[in-house]
């Protein structure tokens, strides 16, 4: 696990994720903002988290909105 897929599971709160299942159904996605920037985004029915790559600072809902959707 890298540190983004740490940091992105520590601010879910999921000490024991099953990385595989998550990326198959597309829960844990890496993207690219529209900064440039290189986000892993983890999205689920409960769930709406980024952070960018090279920080690991979270996005709040707005820069989701404005970056990603």
């Amino acid at each position: 696990m890298n540190k983004a897929e740490q940091k992105i599971y520590e601010i879910l709160g999921f000490y024991e994720p099953d990385i595989n299942n998550d990326r198959k159904y597309d829960y844990l996605t890496e993207n690219v903002a529209r900064n440039g920037r290189e986000v892993l985004w983890y999205m689920d029915e409960s769930h709406n988290v980024a952070i960018y790559v090279d920080t690991l600072e979270q996005l709040t809902d707005e820069e989701i909105e404005k970056e990603l959707v």
